[in-house]
């Protein structure tokens, strides 16, 4: 989709990719929910090539990552910081989340460019009853997410969709927005409906602003809202099936999940 808000919704090529991604992190606690470690973060694309007669790099005007040659590597060593108080990290509660990552992408590690990129994730769970064996909560997420002005490659740029968890932007196309910065801000209503809690209901909203040539970042807000339904897939673990409806401007779209989104 080009970089920010170049491009309008039915101006979108295609790529065609074989991806492997591996990231390994090894955290050590420090004080009760806080951990620390280092990890290795590997992104490795294969066989790129575009549906489109337009070429990426003209499409794109970013010249890193756009020339389509067979492959791009993007492979570095991570810092990473972690605050977990959640009971639970299938189907949350209650509780606090967040998630400090900084990492160095260098050449001699096997990457095509020298660069490097942070992530910063908060998240806030607040219940709305004191019943333990009923969900009546409302959960907040954001992060921001920014590789400098470093050199990395297009498809390692920050994106709608490819978080680390890939759970962001429900009611938007994966990679709809892209650019060298993203803030993401979402919350989202949980509630049982029946008693046992075997079926249940979300309500959820979510806001996205990205850098580029035609938008300026947290001036221009991007915003995709929706519904979905739960079914308790396993009691132990309080596993849902989630079944959500996404709208946002130009696009619709149904997402199913094992576990809740985030």
């Amino acid at each position: 989709m080009g970089i920010g808000k170049e491009h309008h919704g039915d101006q979108q090529i295609n790529l065609d990719y074989t991806y492997f991604r591996l990231y390994q992190h090894a955290l050590k606690r420090i004080h009760g929910g806080l951990f620390m470690g280092i990890g290795y973060d590997l992104d490795y694309r294969m066989n790129i090539k575009s549906t489109s007669a337009i070429p990426l790099d003209e499409y794109t005007s970013y010249p890193y990552g756009t020339d389509l040659k067979d492959h791009t590597v993007s492979s570095g060593l991570s810092v990473n910081l972690i605050y977990d108080t959640r009971a639970n990290s299938i189907n949350t509660w209650s509780g606090n989340y967040a998630n400090l990552q900084f990492r160095l992408n260098p050449v001699f590690m096997g990457s095509d460019q020298n660069w490097k990129s942070l992530f910063l994730e908060i998240r806030r769970y607040h219940r709305l009853t004191q019943d333990p064996n009923k969900q009546n909560m409302i959960a907040v997420r954001s992060f921001f997410w920014t590789v400098f002005n470093s050199k990395a490659p297009y498809l390692d740029l920050p994106n709608l969709g490819w978080d680390p968890y890939n759970s962001s932007g429900r009611g938007f196309p994966v990679s709809r927005f892209r650019g060298k910065s993203l803030y993401y801000l979402e919350t989202e209503y949980r509630r049982d409906i029946s008693s046992d809690g075997l079926f249940g209901f979300v309500a959820f909203i979510n806001f996205t602003t990205v850098n580029g040539p035609k938008n300026s970042m947290f001036a221009d807000w991007n915003i995709g809202t929706g519904a979905g339904a739960r079914i308790k897939f396993n009691k132990n673990s309080g596993t849902n099936i989630g079944i959500d409806y996404g709208v946002s401007t130009n696009h619709r779209g149904v997402r199913l999940t094992l576990g809740e989104v985030f």
